[in-house]
């Protein structure tokens, strides 16, 4: 499978801390990732993503709230590209919600990431509003 840079890379809030480790933090997007890999695809799809953002600044993004860019080609999400019609537990993280759930509302709010949902951004602005917010809990 081909996998491009989309347009807008959604993002919804528990996956904007992998960009951060990637772009803020220096990690690597391969180490940073390896408690998510699951299949080639996902993994090499997962890193463009990460990368993508980190090295291009006027990469456009979109803080979601729901499945996002990583979630398209993970093998568990029923509607993504990469679905494993033989996986055992399908994901259902955001089947049937309107609000922000927990996880994504506590790291929304740690990174300063509420005033931007459903924006689209550019990724430099992404990048420094999740700055300012780790500097200003320092």
């Amino acid at each position: 499978m081909n996998v491009t840079v989309p347009r807008v890379i959604k993002i919804n809030p528990h996956h904007a801390v992998f960009y951060f480790a990637v772009a803020l933090e220096g990690k690597s997007s391969r180490n940073v990732l390896k408690t998510y890999e699951s299949d080639k695809v996902s993994s090499e799809n997962n890193e463009m993503l990460l990368n993508s953002v980190r090295d291009c600044s006027s990469q456009k993004v979109k803080l979601v709230n729901g499945y996002d860019s990583i979630c398209l080609f993970c093998p568990m999400y029923p509607e993504g590209y990469n679905f494993n019609i033989n996986c055992k537990e399908p994901c259902t993280f955001y089947f049937e919600r309107t609000r922000l759930g927990d996880l994504d509302f506590r790291v929304a709010q740690e990174l300063d990431l509420l005033g931007i949902m459903g924006k689209t951004i550019t990724a430099r602005r992404l990048l420094e509003t999740m700055h300012k917010a780790r500097e200003a809990r320092r």
